[in-house]
């Protein structure tokens, strides 16, 4: 998350706001924490169904990111690299948002068992954090 921290996202009304405006906003209002489940979630599902779901599985990986790419008019390979250069995001970076989302939404939510007692869980929620950080525009 520190990368993105002192980086402009958006300007109202001749005031610039950062990355760091943005999360302690989410945290106010009470978005962070729904937002860190959500990357333990994703992290936790992952690991489930990369041991048991194959080739259905990467198919399924490759139209979630068709579909990401189409709905915002990524169209050629250059205009996703591109796209990928101006939020700084690598491609291995992308892809892993991806498929954590993929798996999330294929993967039944147990709340008893939400990948919140990984020992990876704080790391691997920061590192979602700040792809979906980048990703979402």
């Amino acid at each position: 998350m520190q990368a993105l921290y002192g980086r402009p996202v958006f300007v109202v009304e001749g005031d610039t706001f950062f990355w760091e405006d943005v999360v302690l906003d989410a945290i106010r209002r009470g978005k962070w924490t729904a937002l860190e489940q959500e990357a333990r979630e994703g992290f936790a599902a992952l690991e489930e169904i990369e041991s048991s779901d194959g080739d259905e599985f990467e198919t399924a990986v490759e139209e979630a990111a068709q579909e990401f790419r189409y709905a915002r008019d990524l169209v050629s390979a250059q205009e996703m690299e591109d796209w990928l250069a101006v939020h700084e995001v690598s491609l291995r970076e992308w892809m892993e948002h991806i498929r954590r989302q993929t798996a999330r939404a294929r993967t039944p939510r147990h709340p008893e068992e939400n990948g919140t007692t990984k020992p990876y869980a704080r790391r691997a929620a920061r590192s979602e954090l700040s792809s979906r950080a980048s990703t979402s525009g």
